[in-house]
């Protein structure tokens, strides 16, 4: 009989936790107690905040918004993937575009009278094609946004280094290590930034 009842006041707890969740942030209790009494549910103030408190409500709220946030999150970045995926291959076929004319497949389209591009136009092409291919895949589009990508991933690494070895005893030490690092780092970063060049 206890579990009866134990069970039957967790389901009631349920269902007025449900309608104070979607609230959503200008929740209360007390417009909760309010709006279940508009709906002939009536509770007391008193026994809606022992529910709140028994079954642990902010927590619940907290973990509710961390997963909704999460998956909004996941479908935002799903989304830009796709975004970027097909931004990339009209980089690519733009580009194919203009490899096609350069390798003189332009007569063959100008007999058919698909395409006339005349020679600047598919040097921009390939430019064009190039550089949204590489933007939508996340790579750098010219040397000035190389060099500040360089600089800042090795001032970013830096600060690491200097944070992991701060704690050494000795200064030597530390001095020593962040020198090995810095260059095991340089040379690291250096290889990665070649093959985005």
């Amino acid at each position: 009989m206890a579990d009866t009842r134990k069970e039957l006041t967790k389901s009631r707890a349920e269902a007025f936790f449900i309608e104070y969740y979607e609230m959503g942030p200008e929740r209360s209790l007390e417009k909760l107690h309010d709006k279940m009494a508009r709906m002939g549910l009536r509770k007391s103030l008193n026994t809606i905040k022992r529910y709140s408190v028994d079954y642990d409500w902010q927590k619940r709220i907290g973990l509710l918004d961390t997963k909704f946030q999460a998956e909004r999150e996941l479908k935002a970045r799903a989304k830009i993937d796709d975004m970027n995926d097909s931004q990339a291959l009209d980089g690519r076929n733009m580009r194919a575009i203009g490899r096609a004319a350069m390798v003189g497949l332009t007569n063959i389209i100008r007999e058919k009278g698909a395409l006339n591009l005349p020679a600047q136009d598919i040097v921009r092409f390939m430019a064009e094609g190039t550089k949204i291919e590489r933007l939508a895949m996340g790579e750098v589009t010219d040397r000035t946004e190389a060099h500040d990508f360089a600089y800042n991933v090795m001032l970013l690494g830096i600060v690491e280094i200097f944070n992991e070895i701060n704690e050494l005893p000795s200064k030597l030490q530390r001095r020593e290590i962040f020198a090995l690092k810095v260059d095991q780092l340089r040379d690291q970063k250096m290889l990665e930034i070649g093959r985005r060049a």
